[in-house]
């Protein structure tokens, strides 16, 4: 007996990273990984079948020959080896969950480019109450979602320190976000990284003590902007050195947020504002550039600080929680 696990995308691979190195204590697991996931199960030293290795038909006979008998994922957008293999696991009869690993893009992780919910498995687990029901409102099944916060979000914020900053370094974080128009409906936020990334620059020209630098996302093409220093460190180290972290609605914002940095949600023309933080109280929402030029005078002049440090802002024990639900599918 079995149990298969994947991922695409760094999001997804933290979330079922953890999951799956635990289910190997008790399992037999094999987990088949593409994309920028290799990074993750690499520094989590997950063993794992890169896709790019095996040909489709071998990863079918994998399937059979290994008896999987449950699949496990990292959700995410686009057409990856997720999906493919959700196909074959339903052709099966095999039991398949998937994990949300943040609060946006819930029917695009599990359509084509309509809202079509054509690649649905039997069960995801969700972060919150709150992402239950927005899910819910977008037309998801009761049923099908089961609250047990997001494993990566165990021990996320380890390791990032707020003591030993550099208060002119400005770390801003960009996302692909312009890639969301080839979905029904396009952009939901009323902004994309590039109009973003050109107010925050353009103000901090206002302010030459600060020393920009942008982190770009796994999916970003190398020297995606022009004119800009890239920030290539480890994500923990640069997190904890940067004096403010400045982004849209990234997972990162609020990985730096639960840490106690000063975060700023930069997101002008707002249609839709996902990053929980903000609502949280944890990190800074501003909408309007006069707004964002303020709080860098503020910071400038030692009057702005962190908002507060996260308390219960996140479910405990996610990774336990979650196979905690596969084994109770797998009636053991």
């Amino acid at each position: 007996m079995t149990l298969l696990v994947a991922a695409s995308n760094p999001g997804g691979a933290n979330a079922v990273m953890p999951v799956a190195r635990e289910l190997m204590r008790q399992h037999d697991v094999v987990c088949i990984i593409e994309g920028t996931a290799r990074e993750v199960f690499e520094k989590g030293g997950v063993p794992y079948v890169d896709v790019s290795t095996v040909s489709d038909k071998g990863i079918l006979d994998l399937l059979d020959a290994r008896k999987v008998v449950f699949f496990l994922y990292g959700s995410s957008i686009g057409a990856t080896i997720e999906k493919k293999l959700l196909t074959e696991c339903s052709k099966r009869s095999i039991t398949s969950m998937a994990l949300v690993d943040f609060w946006s893009n819930y029917w695009q992780r599990f359509s084509t480019g309509k809202k079509d919910f054509a690649y649905m498995p039997e069960f995801i687990c969700v972060i919150d109450d709150m992402m239950k029901q927005q899910m819910l409102d977008e037309g998801f099944q009761e049923g099908t979602l089961l609250v047990t916060g997001n494993p990566f979000f165990d021990h996320f914020a380890d390791g990032i320190t707020t003591n030993h900053e550099d208060r002119t370094l400005i770390l801003i974080i960009s996302q692909p976000l312009q890639e969301l128009e080839q979905y029904e409906g396009g952009n939901p936020f009323g902004y994309n990284e590039h109009e973003v990334l050109r107010g925050i620059t353009s103000i901090l020209k206002e302010f030459p003590e600060f020393k920009p630098k942008v982190r770009l996302h796994p999916r970003d093409q190398k020297g995606k902007y022009n004119g800009v220093e890239y920030d290539n460190e480890d994500l923990t180290s640069s997190l904890s050195k940067a004096g403010i972290v400045i982004g849209m609605n990234s997972m990162v914002l609020f990985q730096a947020a639960i840490a106690g940095k000063i975060v700023i949600s930069y997101q002008p023309h707002l249609k839709q504002d996902v990053l929980v933080s903000n609502s949280m109280g944890l990190s800074i929402l501003v909408q309007r550039p006069s707004e964002l030029r303020t709080l860098l005078r503020r910071y400038a002049d030692g009057r702005l600080q962190a908002p507060r440090k996260a308390d219960e802002s996140i479910i405990p024990h996610a990774t336990k929680n979650v196979v905690s639900e596969i084994n109770k599918l797998l009636n053991i």
